[in-house]
């Protein structure tokens, strides 16, 4: 009798160190990573990809792959507290022009992980302020609210539109630390035959200083007078299709954009403090039309 009270008191015992009652184990292990530390910020850190097909509009198009490449910032556990990634499309074609564009956005990616002017104008180190922010909101807050809402810095790519000859492409670029979600657009469009990144010039043969005339009236126009648009734009002075942006400097609007295959869809970042797409028709004067 004495020997089965034994027995029956060791059965709970036996069970928590089978179970490990009271240890906590990790719930997931995603993380690619070599580094010891894969939070480090340099061009250096590891990421996980995944790839995904995307659909080709015209069956002679050569394929296109999106790689996302993943920096995010997770606890212990593996669970993700700050969403970091790239999206990165690279064609599937082995020729010259396909490695000559996919080495163009491959800097692109590499630009924006080192926080360049283009994609960051005060040109912080974006994934290390990202990490502040999700210690600062873990302490202030609690895990569980970054864990249903994570802070984020990330790209994401759509194919927009390709044939035979051109693929176009656009990027989001979002950014979350807590208060509103803020946006960048960025437009590529490249000949499939040169890899050449094309201007808009390709699809609309105008001339620069009635371009930005016709432009300004109608921004001017659906802004109800209040934004200074030439401020945006600049002046034009080297009467071409460059303006000078308070925050990234001089950039060239005729790169600016991504085809649809039918219309110039300009990017205008930091017009009205948001981005806006103003879809155009590719013509100057009377003829000229555009929608936002």
């Amino acid at each position: 009798m004495k020997n089965r009270f034994v027995a029956l008191l060791l059965i709970p015992v036996l069970m928590l160190v089978y179970t490990g009652c009271g240890r906590k184990e990790p719930l997931t292990e995603t993380t690619t990573a070599t580094s010891d530390n894969p939070s480090e910020l340099n061009s250096t850190v590891p990421w996980t990809t995944t790839t995904r097909p995307v659909g080709i509009i015209d069956s002679n198009a050569v394929g296109v792959s999106i790689e996302r490449l993943d920096f995010s910032i997770k606890n212990e556990y593996g669970k993700v507290l700050g969403i970091v990634f790239f999206d990165l499309p690279q064609m599937t074609s082995k020729s010259k022009a396909a490695k000559k564009i996919n080495d163009f956005l491959m800097s692109e990616q590499e630009q924006w992980r080192n926080n360049s002017r283009k994609f960051v104008p005060d040109q912080r180190d974006m994934r290390a302020w990202l990490e502040e922010k999700v210690a600062f909101m873990r302490e202030a807050f609690s895990e569980e609210s970054l864990l249903q809402s994570p802070l984020e810095y990330s790209v994401t790519a759509d194919i927009i539109y390709q044939d035979s000859e051109f693929l176009s492409i656009k990027l989001d670029m979002h950014w979350f630390a807590g208060g509103s979600l803020a946006l960048n657009y960025y437009g590529y469009t490249f000949s499939k035959k040169t890899g050449d990144l094309l201007p808009f010039t390709v699809f609309a043969d105008v001339e620069a200083n009635a371009f930005k005339e016709d432009l300004l009236g109608y921004l001017t126009q659906k802004s109800s007078g209040w934004w200074k648009i030439g401020d945006y734009l600049g002046p034009n002075t080297n009467h071409d299709f460059t303006y000078a942006h308070e925050d990234r400097g001089k950039s060239d609007l005729s790169y600016e954009y991504y085809y649809d295959g039918t219309e110039v869809c300009l990017l205008l970042n930091g017009w009205q403090r948001y981005p806006v797409i103003c879809k155009w028709n590719g013509k100057t004067g009377n003829d000229f039309s555009a929608t936002l």
